[in-house]
């Protein structure tokens, strides 16, 4: 929006007082004084306002000349019809001015009396510059018979950032009385009814100001009454009053003058507010949960009398909060102006300093210009993110725009088509071609400035033809073992394998693989060069052998001296290969199942092999001994071919007791008096449980392998 022309240098030249000038040449430096050619007067003078241009040169300004107000030029002369104004000198905030919204050259002075509330017009374009009163004295207010204004004006950006809000107050009430200045007109007026009743004695006097940000506004009068409030830019209304002062109006005449608070100020960052009695300064700290506790005395007038007091506030464009004096004759106070040089310390820090500013004999006398803040702008739009300014998405495929939810807020998104919900912060976008997409968004905590848009384009791309990608050949493997999956990486690519157990490095071109069984491994190439269709996938099968482990079986016994045959291992597999070693002692040491008939004790080891990778072993220890002791067979062969036909038991004793069972704990055989003869009649190979007892107590067991 456009903002006009005198910019944020308004308030750079000052002129009050008897003649009184400053002029500020940055937010940096502090003010060089000049005086005016106007007449002194002797007297309150409180009632100043003026202007300057976009460089801070003066434009124009209300004084006083000897009997009358005028709106004078920047050489200090009566402008063009600009004498006589229906106000005087003795208003506390009596005028302000505020450039037209949007109207080059043209500017309102507001002013008051006691009982009427004008403006008039300035065309800054007539007269070569030096401008024209073109209308004056225009009534926007005038209370009923027998009520008064109080003397208090403020103006404050709407939150647009061109308009105006204006404020005056009426006397021995709470009512406020608002006016909205825009480019086509002054509306009001608008009545609000907040605070405390100023009640009657001096409440009329006293300054209003608002702080910087334009969001607090706060009022003191003359009879003790010290109010803060909050204020809305959008919709000019004042909330939540806070009393620092008297919850009531004081009468009291003993304490006239300690009641009678007349100046105050906001520090630049708003969490300082200053203000004034007769002779004493005070600072309240707005960041405070207690601000009426929080109050603390920055400065005590040492000439405590009716004739020497402080006067208005106002904070300049370098920071510095700047403190008028009245004094019945010529003295330091009115003669020079206090300053607050770091107004936004607490207490002692802030760096108060009476009559710090000398004025080279000229006189303050009660008054300041009374400014509203041109460099307030205006308020800062809700954010709206549409997510980042360009998003791709593949054809029949959706992507995500937008950006996080904010609170109190409602969106919508133009156009609708090819979004999963148009009212939503971050929706799925799924366009058939590329588009752009605007969204709005609205804060529904804001009366004006809360709606804001971004805009988002989301490029529609065609498929690419796809590619291949090759997992690599399928193998077999033992347990344990490891193959190389995949081919060489491919520069662009990006890999993932699936599942990763078993994987070296799953994200690898070629890992390596050790699985625990036989499984499919799934590889999932990205070709970070593409957009679209840039996903290949491809398996691969790994097949782990689970070999037979090698069985030696249980170790042996032979009888030393005697012709033993005693078969070793168990029965092995058509297409494993069978070695044992030594071969010493066996009728075939390629056989799973050798008979040994070695006459000296050793370790025979077998070794079983598929598919020449596959290994297994295990060994049987054969123990040639002497045998007094009975010795009871792991197997025999009742195949008919007369070797090795019974379950021989050497050294049998008499009256032994056999039982034998099958694996499912059947009794199969049993005999009172064995006598060697058990051939297994009827009974399948495999192996059998025994239970040998002596008639003399001793008790054997074991497996027996029947082997046809």
């Amino acid at each position: 929006m456009p903002i006009t022309l005198f910019g944020q240098k308004g308030d750079f030249t000052w002129v009050f007082g008897d003649s009184c000038g400053l002029k500020f040449s940055s937010t940096q430096s502090d003010p060089v004084f000049f005086r005016t050619p106007i007449p002194k007067r002797i007297g309150n003078n409180e009632n100043f306002a003026s202007i300057s241009d976009s460089s801070g040169n003066l434009l124009f300004y209300l004084g006083y000349a000897p009997g009358f107000s005028q709106i004078s030029t920047s050489s200090h002369q009566a402008m063009d019809s600009g004498s006589h104004l229906s106000t005087n000198s003795s208003v506390t905030n009596g005028a302000i001015i505020i450039a037209v919204p949007n109207a080059p050259n043209l500017y309102y002075l507001l002013y008051i009396n006691s009982r009427y509330f004008y403006y008039a017009t300035i065309d800054m374009g007539k007269n070569n510059g030096k401008g024209k009163v073109i209308n004056k004295d225009n009534y926007l207010y005038q209370p009923p018979l027998g009520e008064n204004m109080d003397e208090k004006l403020m103006a404050i950006r709407h939150g647009n950032g061109v308009d105006w809000w204006v404020m005056i107050h009426k006397s021995n009430t709470n009512q406020f009385i608002k006016y909205l200045v825009t480019a086509s007109n002054i509306s009001g007026p608008y009545f609000q009814r907040i605070g405390t009743s100023n009640g009657r004695g001096y409440a009329p006097s006293g300054e209003i100001s608002a702080n910087p940000n334009g969001n607090k506004l706060a009022t003191v009068t003359g009879n003790g009454l010290i109010e803060l409030f909050d204020f809305d830019r959008c919709t000019g209304e004042l909330s939540n009053p806070i009393s620092l002062g008297h919850d009531k109006p004081q009468y009291d005449l003993a304490k006239e003058w300690d009641n009678f608070f007349y100046g105050c100020s906001f520090s630049p960052d708003g969490s300082k507010f200053y203000v004034s009695n007769t002779w004493e300064l005070y600072q309240f700290d707005l960041n405070e949960a207690d601000i009426k506790a929080s109050k603390t005395l920055v400065w005590k007038h040492p000439e405590r009398n009716i004739h020497n007091v402080i006067g208005q506030h106002q904070l300049g464009p370098n920071g510095k909060v700047y403190i008028a004096h009245w004094v019945v004759i010529p003295h330091k106070y009115n003669q020079s102006l206090s300053v607050i040089h770091n107004p936004n310390e607490k207490g002692q820090a802030s760096n108060f300093r009476s009559a710090n500013f000398f004025l080279e004999g000229q006189l303050s006398n009660y008054g300041l210009p009374n400014f509203p803040n041109y460099r307030l702008g205006a308020l800062p739009l809700p954010p709206a993110d549409a997510g980042p300014d360009t998003q791709t998405a593949c054809a029949a495929d959706s992507v995500q725009i937008g950006g996080p939810p904010q609170p109190h807020c409602l969106y919508a998104w133009s156009p609708s088509e090819g979004l999963s919900d148009a009212s939503i912060a971050q929706p799925w976008a799924s366009p058939e071609t590329s588009m752009a997409y605007v969204l709005t968004i609205i804060d529904t905590t804001r009366s004006c400035r809360n709606v804001n848009t971004d805009t988002v384009w989301v490029e529609v791309q065609m498929p690419v033809p796809s590619f291949s990608v090759e997992a690599g050949e399928g193998d077999t493997i033992c347990p344990g073992a490891a193959m190389r999956l995949g081919l060489p990486p491919v520069p662009g690519y990006r890999y993932r394998w699936w599942p990763g157990e078993g994987l070296d490095d799953p994200l690898a071109a070629q890992p390596l693989a050790r699985p625990e069984q036989s499984q499919y491994y799934y590889l999932t190439v990205t070709d970070t060069r593409r957009v679209c269709d840039h996903i290949a996938t491809d398996s691969v099968w790994v097949e782990v052998h689970q070999p037979q482990l090698a069985e030696a079986g249980p170790d042996v016994k032979l009888c030393e001296g005697k012709e033993m045959v005693e078969v070793i291992g168990t029965p092995g597999m058509a297409d494993w290969t069978y070695s044992w070693s030594p071969p010493i002692g066996l009728d075939d040491a390629r056989q799973a199942q050798p008979q040994v008939f070695t006459q000296t004790s050793m370790v025979y080891h077998m070794t079983v092999v598929k598919d020449t990778f596959c290994i297994s072993h295990d060994s049987v220890l054969v123990t040639v001994e002497p045998c007094e002791h009975i010795y009871l067979p792991n197997a025999f062969t009742p195949n008919g071919d007369g070797l090795n036909e019974t379950f021989e038991v050497i050294n049998l004793p008499r009256n032994c007791h056999l039982q034998v069972w099958n694996r499912w704990g059947n009794l199969v055989f049993q005999s009172a008096d064995y006598q060697n003869d058990w051939r297994a009649e009827g009974l399948s190979e495999g192996v059998y449980v025994f239970r040998l007892v002596t008639a003399d107590g001793r008790e054997y067991t074991g497996s027996v392998t029947v082997m046809r």
